[in-house]
């Protein structure tokens, strides 16, 4: 270990017999031993430190706290490592703390450090670290916070992670890593800080990822997500999220087959995405239901998402009226936009050509004017719900005969006749 300049360490001195008094030393009252060592570089630019972390600090056998961050080493001896296994800093109340952040260290993790099983704080971000991350990092249980991000790492998250139990802060930005996300993460009751973002991940995200993730803060759509460019199936149902949907959400689109975001407090716009530029997407099924979002139903929804087969927009703030793209959706077996504000008629040929419509709800809304004859005669429909809105005019007399209707409810509207006309066995009025 060298230092380039001389005075950073001009305190140290041998012929001063009281190595507890030089600069980045802390020692016990009582027994005298060193037990810290900061010798962090707080200003980065340039870096007293190089060459290779000396195996001499071995010899202290006492220390519970080390910080070399901001310096250019470039080696890790594991017998360090090894004889410092019991790093801790809980004697001073404050957390462990183990840092070599920024320091352009070039080799894998040293296994040793698994048997630092008292450390709180492992900060080795910022190197060149190469290879897979030890499955005996996981034997940290005490663990609340692990930085590795900025590094040449490989390979997934391991699946023993989930057993950190105290972890609060966990940061892997641009690491190198790739692979799936396990599902073990979703154990991390504590976790409060979670960036994965930058990493080449592939897979299913699900519920069960975050099953247990109730104090993350800051509950945004995790950026990491952005390089997901080959997932097909997002499921973040009821995961707390407050936030917008952020432009970069649109890089998802081309391979995501199953987006499901229902029940959360996200806001703004129906994702202008939809909008512009997307006719390649292979969306079939899209839930927002439950959300915050406003506006309009976007007008080209058929060119934009033209596969879809279940679409839910329900419980949100939406107005305008429905446009007619919506009803050439031509593989639509689920509609489901109960519970807006939305105004105005049914365009008249709505659905005349659908072969596929199972389940159309478009209750609680402001709709008015009578009901498109497409709508009473669509081959497949079994579920019909229009209650608690404004529409008009007569049921028709030979409704029994026009399809396989098996549950509607008509509620709360202006119609002025309702044929009493026998349904078949279950069917509901």
């Amino acid at each position: 270990m060298k230092w380039l300049y001389s005075n950073w360490l001009s305190s140290w001195r041998i012929d001063d017999g009281d190595c507890c008094k030089w600069h980045g030393v802390g020692c016990n009252n009582a027994t005298g031993y060193v037990e810290k060592l900061d010798l962090r570089n707080p200003f980065y630019l340039v870096s007293p430190f190089m060459g290779g972390i000396s195996p001499s600090l071995a010899q202290l056998k006492h220390l519970r706290y080390l910080d070399l961050s901001g310096n250019s080493f470039d080696s890790i001896p594991n017998q360090f490592i090894g004889s410092i296994k019991e790093l801790s800093y809980s004697q001073f109340h404050i957390s462990s703390k183990f840092d070599l952040t920024g320091n352009g260290i070039q080799v894998p993790i040293p296994k040793a450090i698994g048997q630092m099983t008292s450390l709180r704080t492992l900060n080795l971000g910022e190197n060149d670290l190469i290879g897979p991350i030890p499955d005996v990092l996981a034997n940290l249980t005490s663990l609340e916070f692990l930085d590795l991000s900025y590094n040449q790492l490989e390979g997934p998250i391991p699946m023993s992670f989930g057993g950190l139990c105290n972890l609060r802060s966990l940061h892997l930005v641009q690491s190198g890593m790739n692979g799936t996300i396990p599902k073990s993460l979703g154990q991390l009751s504590d976790l409060k800080w979670l960036d994965l973002s930058l990493n080449a991940w592939d897979g299913e995200l699900t519920d069960d990822h975050f099953a247990n993730l109730a104090n993350l803060e800051g509950p945004l759509f995790p950026s990491w997500l952005r390089n997901l460019n080959q997932l097909n199936t997002l499921f973040l149902e009821n995961v707390g999220i407050s936030d917008k949907i952020p432009d970069w959400f649109a890089t998802l689109y081309p391979s995501l087959e199953v987006l499901d975001l229902s029940n959360n407090q996200i806001s703004g716009k129906v994702p202008l995405e939809l909008k512009h530029g997307l006719k390649s997407s292979n969306i079939t099924t899209l839930s927002l239901d439950g959300n915050l979002f406003s506006g309009t139903i976007p007008l080209n929804i058929n060119e934009t998402i033209p596969n879809l087969s279940f679409l839910s927009l329900s419980n949100n703030l939406l107005e305008g009226g429905i446009p007619s793209s919506i009803c050439n959706l031509k593989q639509l077996v689920v509609l489901s936009l109960s519970s807006n504000n939305l105004s105005g008629e049914l365009p008249q040929e709505c659905l005349v050509d659908s072969k596929s419509l199972k389940h159309l709800d478009l209750s609680n809304n402001h709709l008015s004017g009578e009901v498109p004859i497409s709508i009473w005669s669509a081959p497949q429909l079994s579920i019909l719900s229009l209650s608690k809105n404004g529409f008009s005019g007569k049921i028709p007399s030979n409704l029994k005969t026009l399809g396989p209707l098996r549950l509607i409810d008509l509620g709360e509207n202006h119609f002025s006749a309702i044929c009493q006309c026998g349904w078949g066995k279950g069917s509901q009025t």
